[in-house]
């Protein structure tokens, strides 16, 4: 749950894109069962926490109404007149928007989070949810085991494990990075993996989606991913797949080649069969402007 400043209270939500709706699916499923009549909770409902008087704004794509809201436990019980609640604590918002907390989907706070959990820097903005792991680098998988914040690393359920160990203020969902992948199993050679190489990025790639990973990431401007081909990148993709990841792609091209990057990470979605989130979309170079006219509608 996030309590931000509230700026402007006649324009407290636009419409939600298209490519938003799975967004617009989870905020309204969490809402749904907290936003019953007040009149069925009794005279004086018992909560943990009541937030009161704040513009709440659900993520559903609904304007922002005026409400108090209720939480008991770890779940929204109640939106509404809690004027008379019975309440462990409460929280004035007067004057702030109260909506749920937000999903970073690009963050590099890997290591941060290993090395101080509470996540300032985040919740003080209303963030509660990283996606680490992005552009195809992840603190682990590594070819030899590896110290960072007092934690030996060598696979990918290693940092899971060590994230859990030190605990995080704000929840967290893992990429395993391609980069790092190839690294382990062929450094940063300018080459194409052998079958051996391939199967054995395959399994590192496993062992991170069975330990907790949501996916696979790419960087594919960057060395060693930058060497790597397409079916490359769907074969590991694959395997994300079969455990239902996702592919997030720092795309091959941002400029003069951004329709190609774009295909190739759509290519890479179709071919493995797995959902594409695509980081770093912009045409640069003023020569390429206008170029998302092209690429936005390819990815709606």
């Amino acid at each position: 749950m996030a309590i931000t400043p509230q700026h402007d209270r006649n324009n407290t939500m636009a419409t939600t894109p298209t490519r938003r709706h799975f967004l617009q699916s989870a905020a309204g499923g969490v809402l749904a069962a907290a936003t019953m009549p007040t009149t069925g909770l009794g005279s004086a409902p018992r909560f943990d926490v009541v937030i009161r008087g704040g513009t709440i704004v659900d993520g559903t794509g609904s304007r922002g109404s005026r409400n108090d809201l209720g939480i008991r436990g770890d779940r929204v019980a109640a939106i509404g007149n809690l004027a008379d609640a019975d309440t462990k604590r409460s929280v004035n918002a007067t004057g702030r928007i109260v909506c749920p907390g937000f999903i970073d989907m690009h963050s590099h706070s890997d290591s941060s989070l290993l090395e101080d959990g509470l996540a300032h820097s985040a919740v003080r903005q209303g963030a509660t949810t990283h996606v680490i792991g992005n552009c195809g680098s992840s603190p682990a998988p590594v070819g030899s085991p590896v110290r960072l914040a007092g934690h030996t690393l060598s696979t990918y359920g290693d940092f899971l494990k060590a994230l859990q160990k030190n605990g995080t203020s704000i929840n967290v969902c893992g990429l395993v990075g391609h980069n790092s992948v190839r690294r382990a199993v062929m450094g940063t050679q300018n080459r194409q993996p052998t079958s051996v190489e391939l199967r054995q990025m395959q399994d590192l790639v496993d062992e991170a989606m069975r330990s907790g990973a949501v996916g696979l990431s790419t960087g594919l401007v960057s060395p060693p991913g930058i060497y790597s081909k397409t079916d490359e990148i769907v074969a590991l993709a694959r395997v994300a797949a079969r455990h239902g990841g996702q592919y997030s792609s720092h795309i091959r091209g941002e400029a003069s080649t951004l329709v190609q990057a774009v295909g190739e990470a759509i290519q890479v979605g179709r071919e493995a069969g797995l959902p594409v989130q695509i980081s770093h979309h912009k045409a640069a170079g003023r020569e390429n402007w206008g170029t998302t006219g092209k690429t936005l509608p390819m990815i709606e």
